[in-house]
């Protein structure tokens, strides 16, 4: 496909985004970049090809070992039952499985489960591909096969009648089931035709030919310093819903059928069974009848049941027909179905796919609308089964065995390309099932609804085991609350190193940890026989008593020494602690153990300590000088304190090379030295040896490449080291490192913001930014006072601030929760978010004591190993209160005990709460006894930022409506605005390495000037990336994005707009409808909105993006001002001048604000013609002269922009004289009345124009590179 894109045109000019093809760039939103690019990169046409035709070969020998044919397509005809011919064409690589999917998303077809296809009289497999199918040709006739009804595919067809009649329902969004999420693209713009490709107006039409297509002004509340913007307009609703009086939306149409559901009558009796029945059920029509129904396995028809009454014959009044499908039946049945069915259709097609389809792991919105809650008895016995997980019907009697499916495909080969792909798809597969089944298990653990495998044991201790998952509540004996959430996010991205590894023969369990309810339960698969074993018998590598007897294992030191390498972990001897002074060479932590199970597997787990501690929070440590000199070591709540991998190997590469810049400069300095004294010397010397010592004289002074590794273990006193080990030095190189993090990685970030190389524009991407540089987030005080040094740097502050303040009150909350009795929970947290949020004391209304139950009991952690193995020992925490351990799980009980303390919460002790443990954890006390004034403190943080970023990380969701955040007279929330409490889940992502390999190199190629080779990669990236993970993943939205910069540059907007609209669909549906990504992808579908002459949808776009980001971030951010600056150049385009100049101005405050020189020329010359078209010659005259200063000053006078900026200046001059001459005579009354207007022409801008002004918002650069054609 991308040979055939670049041959079909010829273009002189390549666009290159110069934030997405920088080589330090991971993430591709544009916020990580920091390098530039030069106009010498692109090569000549015949150089690209040379490096195109080696590189091709490396493609081909990577993509097919010995296989060179070229794909194959075949036209087939699909036989339906009733004379129907599909035709379609497919690829010899495609398998039968995707025609099944086909037939199923068909309108004609879709209400078909129960059949199979035949060939030539002979049942296809599912999984065969079409070019293994025997005598296979094209234009060959496939024949669908209606099949017998059993159980199974009797529930399968039902089901999948319930969910095409509830295809347009938003409920399963809204309650997070069902791997639903919202999408809100098609109800802000029409829907984008992705096969649009009729012919587009000229560019140079002006907007007196395009105005009538656009009437579209921004809303009040999204103009320029307006102030908060309302919520309810997050999620635009259709037609389908309608307002019923209260915030609760009622379904408007398409009420097929009221409903459907399983007969008490089931199952079939001896008698009906030998007969053929195989379920029965009962169908509530809109008509007010209800019909039983008999699944046998021919079809299904009505039988002669009324009430409770069971007469499984053939009912006489509607006839002896059998209908295969029960669509047909209920069509002829129920007029009003027939017709709705048909409307279901007709919007379901007007869907895009990527709206229906499940998202590969379930997303929870902070914010959802409230939706009457209808009948539906299937959704009833899903949900209220505690043990089902949901591959019930898949999966029949039996339960899935996760620790040994996930080993399995660990295991599986991977030699050749389809074995890598095949390997990468089943573990994508598996790990989300297992995810899903983790999510549900802890919910039944919270909700009481799980025995417990030792309920003698205290409550925090207990253990549970759900569907062959292994669940543990957070615990720690020492460290408390705050070590037990620490060791299993440190234990979980352990884990995920190794997993990176991807070492065949070391394995690791599949692990989740999922926060509820104040609760952190971590999800384990089990390893075979470790439950069945005494307690530190499975143990052969590591510690089982917390170091004091160590073991070693020879398997285990060679498995090891790979992955020690590449996490640059330094092996270390250690005292064994038995008897004698025997000492074991350990490749990991001590913490570490390593089991050997059942199935003979190694095993690795307790991974918590394997990166090395940070010695800046450690209070018995000794920091650097310079780290001494800014206060640490400081004192932090627990000791489970690391460096993150990233830092790692940053400092690891830093040193690396540092070594061996110092190491050529000493020789390039005794060369010189040596070169003038000692010529005759070394010239009598060299003549008087051999060659072959001269060869060995040569090896002895290369140097040996520098290595550098971290201990983990080097600040434990758990252990012994052994007297040889270079203790002090491995603990001054640890402190090193986390030096680097304060001098070196600290200030790059705050370099890159203050360039806008990176620009957050809410806390979850500050996180993720500050996580790419090796940053933990409990520097975030040090972070916060290292922006506050420079002012461009404010809007930043702000955000960090809001971390700040979320972060803190996450702790509190935890602790709230906790103690809050389930019926009281809407009240607590309404009551809790009003004293969080609201603006004084006064208005918070005081809570009442409405039960007296037991105190809080708290806390806990305990990973698998050290429960089983240790046996559960009892042990209480240092400092642990108020334990009162009367309460037992199993028995109908949460894990934790009640209290109704939570109504003695005010505003004044949470604040001051939350300011203790600000300064107790980031070292940073934030002072503000109330939210007023801590947006007074934090220079204008918005109330919506704060609440939008509360509720997402402590798993809070609120109805969606418009709060009075300000009113001085009521509270903002109460108990009826409390949606859910829902899972917050942290997890693996088992990313493919190899697909995405493939996409940085494509960005790599592109930045080298190699346009085809790079297009080519990411169409490789994308085509493994769906075949690994389905539709749609994250991943496949980088790609997207890439590629349609890639069409746009090529000339080929339509294709430009249909790969960005497939990107902003996967990020809404996969990161959340006001994600960051979500947002710069709106951006992007705007900007080739309006290339494709879609003027009304990219104004839409773009006032949705201004929407979303004054939500997360406030008006005070760069990307405001990209988008202002676009949204004033569209209305400057549309003669909206007064609009136009609002945004204009906005945008070039901001623009000066943070020093975007280049950009505000720009800007100030666009202003400078909207005031010119008003007529206001001398402002326009100002704001060019600033123009012509910034381009005279940055490219001298003789540059083009400078004269033509000149030439623009005399123009203006001109037309300001001759209009204030006109003036002065008509004031004199020496004109007419016709003679009072000046003859001044004005040239209004073209599409072209405003194209090329919105590519310099938008970042994209333009070099003249002649693209080959074949």
């Amino acid at each position: 496909m991308a040979s055939e894109l670049l041959n079909a045109q010829t273009s002189d000019k390549l666009l290159l985004n110069e934030k997405t093809l920088s080589d330090t760039v991971i993430n591709d939103s544009g916020h990580e970049s920091s390098g530039s690019l030069s106009a010498e990169l692109p090569s000549t046409p015949e150089g690209e090809q040379k490096q195109h035709d080696a590189f091709t070969n490396t493609v081909e020998e990577k993509l097919s070992s010995s296989d060179s044919n070229e794909t194959k397509f075949f036209r087939v005809k699909i036989a339906v039952p009733g004379g129907e011919n599909i035709e379609v064409q497919i690829s010899d690589g495609d398998i039968v499985q995707e025609l099944y999917q086909m037939l199923l998303e068909k309108d004609s077809t879709c209400h078909r489960t129960c059949f199979r296809l035949y060939y030539e009289g002979n049942p296809l497999d599912q999984f065969t591909e079409i070019k293994n199918i025997p005598n296979i040709q094209d234009q060959v006739v496939f024949t669908v096969v209606e099949e017998p009804y059993n159980i199974r595919e009797a529930r399968t067809h039902v089901r999948h009648l319930r969910e095409i009649v509830r295809s347009h329902d938003i409920s399963d969004a809204a309650n997070g089931v069902e791997f639903a999420s919202f999408t809100c693209l098609s109800q802000i713009t029409q829907a984008v035709d992705e096969n649009r490709k009729s012919a587009r107006p000229p560019l140079s039409s002006n907007s007196a030919e395009i105005r009538s297509e656009s009437d579209c002004l921004p809303p009040y509340w999204l103009l320029p310093g307006c102030g908060e913007v309302p919520l309810k307009p997050l999620i635009p609703l259709n037609s389908n819903y309608k307002n019923n009086g209260s915030e609760s939306l009622t379904p408007n149409s398409f009420q097929a059928i009221r409903q459907i559901y399983f007969s008490s009558f089931n199952p079939p009796p001896g008698p009906r069974k030998i007969k053929g029945d195989v379920l029965y059920l009962v169908v509530d029509c809109v008509e007010e009848r209800r019909f039983h129904i008999t699944c046998c396995t021919r079809g299904f028809f009505v039988n002669s049941s009324v009430g409770d009454v069971f007469k499984p014959e053939k009912s006489s009044v509607y006839g002896n027909r059998i209908y295969h499908s029960l669509f047909d039946l209920l069509s002829d049945l129920s007029p009003h179905f027939k017709k709705t069915f048909s409307q279901i259709l007709k919007t379901r097609a007007d869907k895009h796919i990527f709206e229906r389809l499940p998202a590969p792991y379930q997303l929870y919105h902070w914010i959802v609308p409230l939706v009457d809650n209808k009948l539906d008895q299937m959704r009833a016995d899903d949900q209220i089964q505690p043990f089902r997980v949901g591959f019930e019907d898949h999966m029949p009697g039996q339960i899935r065995d996760w620790n040994e499916e996930l080993q399995t495909t660990h295991d599986m080969p991977q030699t050749t390309f389809a074995e890598r792909l095949c390997r990468d798809r089943a573990r994508f597969k598996v790990n989300a099932d297992f995810l899903q089944a983790c999510v549900r298990g802890a919910l039944a653990v919270i909700d009481g609804s799980v025995l417990s495998i030792n309920p003698a044991d205290e409550p925090k201790m207990q253990m549970f085991i759900w569907n062959n998952i292994f669940l543990s509540l957070g615990f720690d004996e020492i460290g408390g609350d705050a070590a037990a959430h620490a060791s299993y996010s440190a234990d979980l991205a352990a884990v995920q190193a190794y997993a990176h590894i991807d070492d065949p023969k070391l394995h690791t369990c599949g692990m989740a940890v999922i926060d509820l309810r104040g609760c952190r339960i971590m999800a384990q698969s089990i390893i075979p026989g470790i439950l069945d074993r005494e307690q530190h018998e499975p143990i052969v590598y590591g510690s089982f008593d917390s170091g004091k007897t160590v073991l070693s294992n020879d398997v285990y030191a060679q498995l090891l020494q790979n992955s020690s390498e590449l996490l640059k972990i330094q092996p270390h001897l250690v005292w064994n602690g038995k008897e004698g002074d025997e000492y074991v060479k350990l490749f990991s932590s001590y913490e570490s153990k390593g089991i050997i199970g059942n199935d003979r597997r190694h095993y690795l787990m307790d991974l918590l300590r394997t990166f090395p501690p940070d010695v800046n929070f450690l209070e018995d440590a000794e920091p650097t000088e310079k780290a001494k000199a800014l206060g640490f070591p400081r004192k932090f709540p627990h000791k489970l304190v690391y460096l993150r991998q990233e830092l790692v190997d940053t400092f690891v590469d830093a040193k690396v090379y540092e070594n061996r810049k110092a190491v050529n400069s000493a020789k390039n300095k005794e060369n010189v030295e040596n070169k003038t004294d000692g010529e005759a010397k070394n010239d009598k010397d060299v003549d008087a040896k051999p060659s072959d010592e001269l060869k060995e004289e040569s090896k002895v002074k290369e140097e040996k490449p520098l290595v550098i590794r971290l201990n983990p273990d080097c600040y434990s006193t758990a252990v012994k080291h052994h007297p040889d080990e270079d203790l002090e030095g491995q603990r001054k190189l640890v402190a090193e490192a986390a030096e680097f993090l304060l001098f070196n990685q600290i200030p790059q970030f705050v370099n890159d913001c203050i360039h806008l190389a990176s620009a957050p524009a809410d806390g979850v991407a500050l996180t993720e930014a500050l996580h790419n540089r090796g940053i933990n987030m409990r520097y975030l005080g040090k972070v916060i006072e290292a922006l506050e040094i420079n002012k461009k740097l404010g809007y930043l502050v702000r955000i960090a601030k809001v971390e700040l303040l979320c972060r803190s009150i996450r702790h509190i909350f935890r602790e709230f929760i906790r103690s809050v009795e389930a019926h009281c929970i809407g009240m607590a947290v309404a009551h809790f978010l009003n004293c969080f949020i609201g603006g004084s004391e006064k208005n918070v209304l005081s809570m009442q004591d409405t039960e007296n139950n037991n105190n809080i009991n708290g806390n806990g952690h305990s990973t698998l190993q050290k429960k089983i193995v240790s046996g559960g020992k009892k042990k209480r925490r240092m400092g642990e209160k108020n334990n009162n351990n009367n309460s037992t799980l199993g028995n109908g009980s949460t894990p934790i005990q009640k209290s109704s303390a939570w109504t003695k919460l005010t505003q004044e002790t949470l604040w001051k709460a939350i300011s203790d443990e600000s300064d107790g954890h980031y070292n940073y006390r934030i002072v503000a006894d109330c939210c007023d004034s801590f947006i007074e403190w934090s220079d204008g943080a918005r109330r919506s930022a704060i609440i939008r970023r509360f509720c997402a990380m402590n798993g809070v969701q609120i109805v969606l409506k418009n709060y009075q955040f300000e009113s001085k007279s009521q509270t903002p929330f109460s108990e009826d605005d409390i949606f859910n409490l829902v899972p917050v889940v942290k997890h693996l992502n088992p990313r493919s390495q190899m697909a995405y390999n493939f996409y940085l190199n494509a960005l790599i190629k592109m930045q080298q000037g190699f346009p085809r080779i790079g297009y080519e990669l990411m169409q490789q990236a994308h085509s493994m990336m769906l075949s690994i993970y389905g539709p749609l993943h994250s991943d496949l939205a980088l790609c997207l994005r890439f590629m349609a910069r890639m069409a746009y540059a090529m000339n080929d907007y339509p294709d430009a707009l249909a790969q960005q609209h497939r990107a902003l669909l996967i990020s809404e549906r996969c990161n959340g409808i006001d994600h960051h990504e979500t947002i710069s992808d709106y951006i992007n579908l705007a900007h080739f909105s309006f290339a494709n002459l879609c003027i009304t949808s990219s104004l839409k776009l773009f006032y949705r993006a201004r929407h979303l980001l004054l939500l997360a971030c406030g008006e005070d951010h760069p990307q405001i001002g990209q988008i202002d600056a676009n949204i004033g150049v569209i209305l400057y385009l549309l003669q909206e001048y007064d609009t136009s100049m609002r945004f204009l101005n906005n945008a070039l405050s901001l623009y000066q604000k943070y020093g975007v020189s280049m950009k505000t020329a720009l800007l100030t010359h666009v202003i400078s013609r909207v005031h010119s078209c008003r007529g206001d010659f001398r402002t326009a005259l100002t704001f060019e002269k600033e123009t012509f200063n910034v381009y005279s000053t940055v490219f001298g006078n003789e540059h083009e922009k400078t004269v033509i900026s000149s030439e623009r200046l005399r123009q203006l001059t001109t037309q300001a004289v001759t209009l204030q001459k006109h003036m002065n005579e008509a004031t004199s009354g020496l004109k007419t009345s016709k003679q009072l207007m000046p003859k001044i022409q004005i040239q209004p801008p073209t599409l072209q124009n405003i194209i090329e002004l919105l590519n310099a918002f938008n970042n994209f650069l333009f070099w003249k590179v002649k693209i080959q054609t074949e």
